[in-house]
C-alpha cells in the first residue's frame, strides 16, 4: 500500500513536505513533494529517486525539497 507522511515546516508562507513511495512497472520510487501557498496560488516542487538509491540520495533530496521557497 502507498505510504505518505506530511511534514509542515515553518517559513514566511504556509508550506508542506510530503514523502511517499510509488510502485510503477519499472520498480518502486521514493518521492518528496514540497508544496507552498502564496498569493492565493499553489506551487509545488517534486523530487524522486528509485527506492534502491534512497539511502544514498535521500538526505540530499530532502535538503533540495526543503529549500523550495515562494514569495
Amino acid at each position: 500500500p502507498p505510504r505518505s507522511t506530511l511534514f509542515p515546516y515553518t517559513t514566511l508562507f504556509r508550506s508542506y513536505l510530503f514523502e511517499y513511495a510509488v510502485t510503477l512497472p519499472q520498480g518502486e520510487r521514493h518521492n518528496l513533494a514540497s508544496a507552498a501557498i502564496s498569493r492565493g496560488q499553489l506551487f509545488t516542487l517534486n523530487v524522486s529517486t528509485p527506492e534502491r538509491r534512497w539511502e544514498k540520495d535521500g538526505d540530499q533530496l530532502r535538503v533540495v525539497a526543503q529549500s523550495f521557497k515562494v514569495y
